[in-house]
């Protein structure tokens, strides 16, 4: 069975869309805050997330890019957000160790980022060939 999209097949202008940046901030919100309609708009997003997917190359385009903003929306709520505020704003008042800007070690830490999973895919593809 292959799922075909309308909106495929509509100018830009009159494709319906899944999915509003503000829409996602509010249900992401409502999510993680633990309110007793959690689970109901957790449900709700993931429906939402299933009709998009059936919509065909659109749709799967849509949830995909919703995906990603979702990831972003969220990231302002981890850990790992407020230790790069924390570093920021320590650069900010000259408090930091030379060499320990924020944007240096974020990037050495993109780099080994990157290196790790560039050696992990090298490892995935020669597994695939043997």
């Amino acid at each position: 069975m292959v799922a075909v999209s309308i909106a495929d097949h509509l100018p830009d202008d009159e494709k319906i869309s899944f999915f509003d940046r503000d829409d996602l901030a509010a249900s992401l919100e409502l999510i993680l805050s633990g309110d007793a309609r959690a689970a109901d708009e957790l449900a709700r997003l993931l429906d939402m997330f299933q009709h998009a997917l059936d919509g065909g190359l659109c749709g799967i385009n849509e949830a995909r890019a919703a995906l990603v903003m979702a990831v972003e929306l969220v990231y302002l709520r981890t850990s790992a957000h407020a230790s790069a505020l924390s570093l920021y704003c320590l650069s900010l008042e000259g408090h930091p160790m030379p060499g320990g800007e924020p944007d240096t070690l974020h990037n050495a830490a993109i780099k080994r980022s990157a290196r790790s999973v560039r050696a992990a895919r090298t490892a995935a593809r020669a597994r695939g060939r043997a």
